[in-house]
């Protein structure tokens, strides 16, 4: 998760620094919506990033949602995520 909003700063620096192409990328269109700068598609590239930093700060609201272990209510206590927890042996 936030492999894309990474993604997008390695193509910038290949872009300026490295090759002076247009790199070719695998973008994964899901789980954005969890990320305060989400990464930016037009026209088949990534948008250069305008805001400070990486890119891959989350949402606090997704973050006590699916934060592991997980709070009171969190989605780590629903019955999607017993299969999950069920195989794990401590």
């Amino acid at each position: 998760m936030g492999l894309p909003e990474y993604t997008q700063h390695l193509s910038t620096i290949d872009y300026v620094c490295v090759s002076g192409k247009l790199s070719v990328l695998e973008y994964v269109d899901h789980l954005h919506e969890h990320f305060e700068h989400p990464a930016v598609i037009k026209g088949g590239f990534y948008q250069t990033p305008m805001e400070a930093g990486y890119s891959v700060e989350m949402k606090e609201k997704s973050m006590v949602e699916y934060g592991f272990p997980g709070v009171e209510g969190s989605w780590w206590k629903s019955e999607e995520a017993r299969p999950i927890l069920e195989g794990i042996k401590i």
